[in-house]
């Protein structure tokens, strides 16, 4: 039994098999009733990417942590739509595995503070060690998301955060990486 992890669209899904470890597929995701719900309909993400700015696809990965399936959800289509490669993990703890399997192939991570198995702050000093220079985003609905960083590669945000916030954070860490 795979323990997957829910995306959208043609993008990697990673999940854990039973002596088998991780395990990787490139799949086309049904997104559950109780998610869609929870997000809104498809008109509704519709209408948020036509919200977005229509900037070039680019072609970036990024690692996507985020526990609560709806906002992983939303955060993968926004991410998907404009021209993101998108690997989601559905808690720390698969991320750090995900982050170590590919970690020079991640542009960006893209994490959930408060998670269970293993919340952000230390999923942040893990990979970290893995790959200092990596630009990662923080978005946190509690206090911690107003701390400003000493770490210039990584930025921390607020939730609620709009698709256009969500774009607009990935792109300044990404350009000041590439400083």
């Amino acid at each position: 039994m795979v323990h997957s992890v829910i995306t959208c669209g043609d993008i990697a899904a990673a999940g854990r098999a039973p002596g088998h470890g991780l395990v990787w597929s490139a799949v086309r995701v049904t997104v559950p009733t109780r998610c869609q719900t929870a997000v809104a309909n498809r008109s509704f993400v519709a209408a948020m990417r036509d919200s977005l700015d229509n900037a070039e696809p680019v072609r970036r990965t990024i690692l996507l942590v985020e526990d609560e399936a709806a906002i992983r959800y939303l955060f993968t289509e926004v991410l998907h739509n404009q021209g993101y490669y998108v690997i989601a993990a559905e808690d720390g703890e698969l991320g750090l595995e995900i982050a170590r399997a590919r970690i020079a192939s991640l542009d960006a991570v893209i994490t959930d503070s408060r998670m269970p198995r293993l919340e952000g702050p230390e999923l942040v000093a893990a990979i970290r060690a893995l790959r200092p220079e990596i630009p990662i985003l923080v978005v946190s609905g509690g206090v911690d998301a107003a701390a400003p960083s000493s770490d210039p590669a990584t930025r921390y945000v607020a939730k609620p955060i709009s698709p256009q916030k969500l774009l607009q954070e990935l792109r300044r860490i990404l350009r000041s990486a590439s400083r």
